[in-house]
């Protein structure tokens, strides 16, 4: 009898762990292969035709999609249609995509990760969404068609080695024109919305 407890015992903790890695196993649907964990799905890779727009699936499997990693990094994408269920772009999501060039990313998203549009080259337009929180370093390094962009209100600290001393929240970011490949920095012309500075009569005042 203790013997039978035993057995069932352990197979029963072989199935959670049997469970446990399937969760975890890569799997695929359409031209997406994604992983789920927590009941949600991210993108791992994309093996369909390359010059082309893809549309990236609000769900995989029945799952949502939450994430991508680096499933398009050095692919010859024109150009990406984003889900309303992602919330975060992992490092290298689109990195040295040559042919992208332009890129809307959809309000929930709260995050883009390190190098995410690192060396595109092309890349003229991002837009990105209000409920944003973090970007991180070296996203936009080496975009050197791309000369401006707006950082949303809720991103705060900012690298300060890749944006300037003074880039934060809601304002636009410009590239210096004496160096093509330089990071986006806060431009001298353009202010802070939000922030005070004096006008023309010496006195302080908000825009």
């Amino acid at each position: 009898f203790p013997v039978t407890i035993l057995l069932w015992l352990s197979c029963l903790v072989g199935g959670f762990a049997f469970l446990s890695v399937s969760a975890q196993a890569t799997v695929s649907e359409g031209f997406f292969n994604y992983l789920v964990t927590n009941g949600e799905a991210e993108i791992t890779a994309y093996e369909g035709p390359r010059n082309t727009n893809v549309t990236v699936p609000e769900s995989l499997g029945g799952f949502p999609v939450r994430r991508v990693s680096n499933a398009f990094k050095r692919l010859g994408i024109l150009g990406v249609n984003l889900p309303s269920t992602l919330r975060t772009l992992d490092v290298d999501a689109f990195a040295s995509c040559a042919n992208l060039t332009n890129v809307v990313v959809p309000e929930g998203v709260t995050a883009i990760f390190r190098t995410a549009f690192w060396q595109n080259v092309n890349l003229t337009e991002v837009v990105l969404p209000e409920s944003l929180q973090v970007l991180t370093d070296g996203n936009f390094t080496g975009c050197r068609s791309l000369l401006s962009i707006r950082i949303p209100p809720l991103v705060k600290n900012l690298e300060k080695q890749r944006y300037g001393p003074e880039a934060e929240g809601d304002q636009v970011l410009k590239k210096e024109k004496s160096h093509e490949n330089h990071p986006l920095r806060p431009h001298p012309d353009v202010r802070p919305v939000g922030r005070t500075h004096p006008p023309s009569g010496g006195k302080m005042g908000r825009e």
